[in-house]
């Protein structure tokens, strides 16, 4: 086990949705230990390289032993992310955790109108992060502020960031059903167009935002679009598709997102949790002796 006290080492696994990015580290602490014969989880550190939403899935950038001290060019580093939003509902905290707070027909919406707003959203832009997110004011996180505090909590300051690249993946008008439920013949066509696009691992999103649809929309068509976005640091996917469903004036959320690169860690090298194990970890670290 002395490998991983002597080098600088980091590889990169890919977060499944439903589990935080605290949860990832600690279940591949525990692998690690057991593989290395450890007792006392202070003989090894591990950390991560940039906290991915509770529902995010994709890459997360894992630091071992000395290899933590590198974290922050992750951190601080270029990303990529695919992001599906639903058009004409807005929540609470833009992502579909979040209580629905607008309700919009966004039947006029269409993907030129969105593509003619992607310049405004790319370069070096002033982005206000989201209310509940990470962020701390006072030692306390502001998502827990807002959820003791309510609509009292003073939002966090807006901020400079840098887009590299914005552009639409894909634009779906009209599915009534997603996946296995897809029956009808112009859903089937129009998922299996989608589906090829956005490569998440599965409908929940998705389904989640039909659901939406019908219980808060009427009779308004559904209406998504993908985007994929290159960025700098300190940059909120959530706050991109608010400000973009604001500007179409019809509200937007997100549905599913998904983290295809940190740095020059991509999908091709995060290892998938049916994998997780020690002797995968201890193959795809890279690192250098220090």
């Amino acid at each position: 086990f002395f490998f991983f006290f002597f080098y600088f080492v980091m590889f990169c696994v890919y977060k499944p949705r439903n589990i935080t990015s605290a949860g990832c580290v600690a279940r591949v602490k525990r692998i690690l230990m057991k593989g290395m014969g450890l007792n006392s989880p202070r003989k090894l550190k591990v950390g991560h390289g940039g906290t991915l939403d509770k529902h995010a899935e994709g890459v997360l950038v894992i630091g071992v032993g000395k290899g933590c001290k590198s974290l922050q060019d992750c951190i601080t580093g270029d990303k990529e992310y695919l992001v599906q939003a639903q058009l004409g509902i807005s929540t609470t905290t833009h992502d579909r955790d979040g209580d629905v707070v607008g309700v919009k027909d966004p039947s006029l919406i269409s993907s030129n109108m969105i593509k003619d707003l992607l310049p405004k959203y790319t370069g070096a832009i002033v982005q206000a992060p989201p209310l509940y997110s990470a962020l701390k004011s006072g030692g306390q996180r502001f998502s827990d502020l807002a959820r003791s505090n309510g609509a009292s909590t003073a939002a966090p300051s807006p901020r400079q960031v840098v887009v590299h690249s914005l552009s639409i993946e894909h634009f779906l008008d009209g599915l009534r059903e997603a996946g296995d439920n897809a029956h009808d013949g112009s859903d089937k066509r129009r998922w299996s167009e989608w589906n090829n696009h956005s490569a998440f691992s599965s409908t929940e999103g998705f389904n989640d935002a039909i659901v939406k649809c019908n219980q808060h929309s009427g009779s308004f068509p559904f209406k998504a679009v993908l985007l994929k976005v290159a960025c700098g640091k300190g940059f909120y996917v959530r706050s991109l598709v608010s400000d973009i469903g604001a500007d179409l004036g019809c509200g937007a959320y997100v549905t599913h997102l998904m983290r295809t690169r940190v740095n020059n860690f991509t999908l091709a090298n995060a290892i998938p949790e049916s994998e997780w194990t020690y002797d995968t970890f201890k193959e795809k670290m890279v690192g250098e002796m220090k």
